[in-house]
This record gives C-alpha cells, sequence and structure tokens, in this order.
C-alpha cells in the first residue's frame, strides 16, 4: 500500500518540479537548486537506505539514539527533506501565481508529511496523512499548470488532453524505474 502512495507523491513531486522549470527563467543558480532536487529525488527513490525507511521507526532503539551514530540516523531523514522541500518550496514560490498561498499549502503537505515520523500508529494512518500532502501537492500543481497553459497559450481542448496524460503516466511510472525497494 505504501508503495502506491510512495509512487503517486513521487510522480507529483516530479510534475511539480517539470511545472517550474517550464515557467521559471533559467539562470545558473536555477540549474544547480533544480539538479540538486532531481539529483536527490532520484537517490530518495532508488536508494531507499538513503533517507530512510518506515521500518527504520520501529528498529531505532532509543538507548541507540543518544549515541553518535544513532542520532545521525534519526536526523538524516530530516536533513535531507528540508533540503529538498526547502529549495523545491522556493521553486513554488518563484513561479506561482498566489505566492503567499502556495507557500502555505507547501507548508501544510510538508509539515503533514513530518508529523507522520511521530506517529506511534504509522501504518494505521500513513495512508491519510500522505493523501493529504498529495492533495495539497495537487492545488499548486494546478495553479502552475493554469500559468503554464497561459504562457504557452494553448487551446482549452488540448490543454485537457495534455493534462490526462497524467494518470497514464504516474501508473506507468513504476514499470519505466521500478519501485522502492
Amino acid at each position: 500500500m505504501f508503495t502506491g502512495i510512495y509512487n503517486n507523491t513521487f510522480s507529483i513531486l516530479l510534475l511539480l518540479i517539470l511545472l517550474a522549470i517550464l515557467l521559471l527563467k533559467m539562470n545558473k543558480q536555477l540549474y544547480i537548486m533544480i539538479g540538486l532536487l532531481i539529483g536527490l529525488l532520484s537517490l530518495m527513490y532508488l536508494l531507499p537506505n538513503f533517507s530512510g525507511t518506515f521500518i527504520q521507526i520501529y528498529t531505532l532503539e532509543v538507548r541507540r539514539f543518544f549515541t553518535l551514530h544513532g542520532f545521525s540516523l534519526a536526523i538524516k531523514n530530516y536533513l535531507i527533506f528540508s533540503i529538498f522541500f526547502g529549495i523545491l518550496g522556493i521553486l513554488v514560490y518563484r513561479a506561482s501565481s498566489y505566492k503567499l498561498f502556495s507557500l502555505l499549502c507547501m507548508l501544510a503537505a510538508v509539515l503533514s508529511l513530518v508529523m507522520l515520523w511521530f506517529s506511534p500508529t504509522l501504518f494505521a494512518s500513513g495512508n491519510r496523512v500522505f493523501a493529504c500532502a498529495n492533495i495539497l501537492f495537487i492545488i499548486i500543481g494546478f495553479d502552475l499548470f493554469s500559468k503554464v497553459i497561459e504562457k504557452i497559450k494553448v487551446p482549452r481542448n488540448v490543454a485537457l488532453a495534455l493534462f490526462s496524460i497524467y494518470p497514464i503516466i504516474n501508473l506507468g511510472l513504476p514499470l519505466f524505474i521500478g519501485t522502492p525497494k
């Protein structure tokens, strides 16, 4: 169940990155930020031990947390996700029409995902939390997509056809790049 939701979140984040790339004027800083984003997203997806898994929450013992190795294992996830969502938040803020609303949606989605790591009933409540975050990411994506359509000046029917391809890509994504291990 988590694999399917993880794939959906992964593809929504890829869509947000792509829409931000289409909307922003590229400069050297933007190339570095986008490269770092895609690199982190690829490492998190292809190497689950790089950013941690849900099972690590239950296997981390409290007494090991107070060692340097245990603390670094616990804080690594938050550091990686802070860098990733910080850069993505900057890109979304620069590209969106409703900057404050998009920033608040992004913050709410990220904080709901962070809150998941503190839940003692992770496997029971994880689906709802991921769904809430995905809906907030989709709201941001609609804003960016409508701005791309206005920028390119595509007829509405063609835009709807382009947007309807996304679920097919989302379903086929695990076939092309595999699922997280």
